[in-house]
């Protein structure tokens, strides 16, 4: 069940307070703080820009079909890759710069690569799935391939420069979204996010900070459930909030500047 449209809290802001330091936040006023700070990392998106910058949301190396064995799969997963057939150095970093992702104190066997095809596939963008050109990878520890976006697709996609001398947030006690949609006027975005249990929490307002580049939404929640211990079980909210102009090329931004996927209803 969607929550019921919320009253706008709203508050529009630039990037004035990007610089500032946010080791963790629960409050509103420190939310609305770590909003500053997302919007400030992209107050240089281009949003004039034609076409438009790619924005992707999840990794540029995916598998399709799985793995014949757990070691392939762990392989897969800590970078350990190599291969039997010229492959193009530019997609081997990409899939072996996983290693950065994931550690483990033993070094897994190489996943082997036999086989190399150029084609297409989908990649997951603010903006819905795209497809893109890609490099299939295949193998006998594959069942089916290891799709890599194509370096040059990778090189030409827009994300934040890493803050200096501040570091990023690294937690905090905010809802984040993956994946939230606007309605046909552009104005009218739902916002959907893990929050608390409908019997505990409801969210009846929202905050929602805007710039020239970036929106982000902070859901108010109010606490509505009996006293005593609660599970930690995320579900699936929403809020839906009004925009104070139409979304158009900006990108809608969690509190920690991950972007978030827009779809279009």
């Amino acid at each position: 069940m969607r929550s019921k449209p919320v009253i706008e809290l709203r508050e529009i802001y630039g990037a004035e307070r990007s610089g500032i330091a946010m080791p963790g936040w629960t409050t509103l006023e420190d939310q609305k703080a770590a909003a500053h700070w997302a919007l400030g990392r992209w107050s240089d998106f281009p949003v004039e820009a034609r076409p438009r910058p790619w924005v992707l949301t999840a990794g540029v190396v995916r598998s399709e079909g799985g793995f014949r064995t757990a070691e392939a799969k762990r392989a897969f997963l800590h970078g350990a890759v190599t291969a039997t057939i010229p492959v193009p150095d530019a997609v081997l970093r990409l899939v072996r710069d996983r290693r950065h992702q994931f550690t483990s104190p033993t070094v897994p066997a190489p996943l082997v690569i036999d086989r190399l095809s150029r084609s297409e596939a989908d990649f997951l963008t603010d903006r819905g799935d795209v497809r893109f050109p890609a490099w299939g990878l295949e193998g006998d520890g594959i069942t089916g391939r290891i799709w890599v976006l194509d370096p040059d697709v990778v090189a030409a996609r827009w994300k934040p420069s890493e803050p200096s001398p501040i570091a990023p947030p690294r937690h905090g006690g905010y809802h984040r979204s993956f994946k939230s949609s606007l309605e046909a006027d552009g104005r009218t975005l739902h916002f959907q996010f893990t929050g608390g249990a409908p019997h505990h929490v409801e969210y009846p307002d929202a905050v929602v900070v805007e710039s020239d580049s970036a929106v982000a939404v902070i859901p108010v929640d109010r606490d509505i459930g009996p006293p005593g211990p609660r599970i930690a079980l995320g579900y699936g909210r929403e809020v839906v909030v009004r925009l104070g102009d139409e979304l158009g090329a900006r990108v809608v931004v969690n509190l920690d500047a991950s972007p978030v996927v827009v779809a279009q209803t």
